[in-house]
């Protein structure tokens, strides 16, 4: 998969687009805090069938929650993601997502 972000309308149009479009980590943001967004992550990871270059599958990131997700997407069971500033849990895969709880967090 490393070869996709390799590729030049990766790195010259969709990473640079979705930084300038949401400049600030989308996690970060729904806890409350500010932090600029180093990373673009596919909310849908590619190998699981997220269209690698369609906005509504990407979100901008700080290197923090960056590194949390993917850990996570390769099973890693001990990454803490917290809460939203409404007290809603962060963790895309927390089983409260999803039951219609409304969160700005990485799906919402």
């Amino acid at each position: 998969m490393s070869r996709f972000y390799d590729r030049r309308v990766w790195r010259d149009r969709v990473q640079p687009l979705q930084l300038a479009r949401e400049p600030l980590c989308r996690m970060c943001k729904a806890a409350g805090r500010i932090q600029p967004a180093t990373q673009v992550d596919h909310v849908m990871p590619i190998d699981e069938g997220g269209d690698p270059v369609d906005e509504a599958n990407l979100q901008s990131l700080c290197d923090e929650h960056h590194g949390m997700k993917t850990r996570q997407e390769h099973g890693a069971t001990n990454v803490r993601w917290g809460c939203d500033a409404n007290g809603l849990p962060l963790d895309p895969k927390h089983p409260w997502r999803g039951r219609g709880a409304k969160s700005s967090g990485p799906i919402g």
